[in-house]
């Protein structure tokens, strides 16, 4: 991180790098600052600021260890909340530049094989926006941050690195909550697609 007094906003679009890299030492306490006073507000963290940012440090120390690579599909972009509820306050998304509409009319459903008239909202194609929480950090750190709002770094970095850690202090242990994650949703579409065989076997049955 660099050592210097001008805190001039970043471009609206740089890698997340070079935007931990170009971060001055008054916005690296004031970012602790902040996520310190969130992580006290929605989960009555007990511990003082110095141990948030003893945290802190070591993922921005890990991120910035990872071999550099080229931009990933999806960049990070910073924009307004889409709920009316926080209105004023934003969120950071990944974008999938490739998204497109659904088909007219068509009702969302999520799962594979949608019934007519409706699409599987759950597409890749039919989501522009991501979120960020689970995303490997080695193949993050060198994807654009888009911000959208031209917030300031301290607050834009407060909020990506929230994100980066929601699962874990470290990318081993964010990894193995989404694989946790993942193996708990397979055993469930697992038991939901032997019920619905288990139905469809007893109205065979009763029919005959």
């Amino acid at each position: 991180m660099k050592n210097h007094k001008e805190e001039a906003k970043p471009p609206r679009s740089v890698t997340l790098r070079q935007l931990i890299l170009d971060i001055s030492t008054g916005q690296e306490k004031e970012i602790y600052r902040r996520l310190h006073d969130k992580g006290r507000r929605l989960f009555r963290y007990e511990g003082d600021l110095e141990e948030t940012a003893a945290c802190y440090r070591h993922v921005i120390e890990e991120l910035l260890s990872k071999p550099k690579i080229g931009a990933g599909p999806m960049p990070i972009v910073l924009v307004s909340s889409r709920e009316p509820e926080k209105t004023g306050q934003f969120e950071v998304l990944l974008l999938n530049r490739r998204a497109v509409n659904p088909p007219a009319r068509a009702k969302p459903w999520g799962g594979r094989h949608p019934p007519p008239g409706h699409y599987n909202c759950n597409l890749v194609k039919y989501n522009r926006y991501y979120t960020m929480a689970g995303t490997a950090w080695s193949q993050i750190i060198d994807t654009p941050v888009i911000n959208k709002g031209d917030y300031p770094p301290p607050v834009a970095m407060a909020e990506i690195l929230w994100e980066l850690t929601f699962h874990g202090w470290t990318e081993e242990e964010n990894k193995k909550f989404m694989d946790e994650l993942k193996h708990r949703l397979e055993e469930a579409e697992a038991r939901f697609r032997q019920s619905n065989n288990g139905d469809d076997f007893a109205k065979k049955g009763m029919a005959a």
